[in-house]
């Protein structure tokens, strides 16, 4: 079990519309996917300031794996 991290940087001027849009595209990819052995769940997108000109946006993806013999 753990959490995949994706940060989205976007310039600060440009709002946030680019930035959500980007991190909609990485949640989109990995929801629901449940491959053999690996699961996503409960992915979330979380605003985290600007540092300097960008602005960020991180993707926060729980993931849990199974073992299977």
């Amino acid at each position: 079990m753990g959490i995949a991290f994706v940060e989205v940087f976007t310039p600060t001027g440009d709002g946030l519309t680019t930035a959500y849009t980007l991190a909609e595209t990485v949640r989109n990819a990995f929801e629901g996917i449940n491959s053999s052995s690996i699961f996503y769940r409960n992915i979330e997108i979380q605003e985290n300031g600007s540092e300097g000109m960008w602005s960020r946006l991180n993707v926060l993806i729980p993931w849990q794996a199974e073992e299977r013999k």
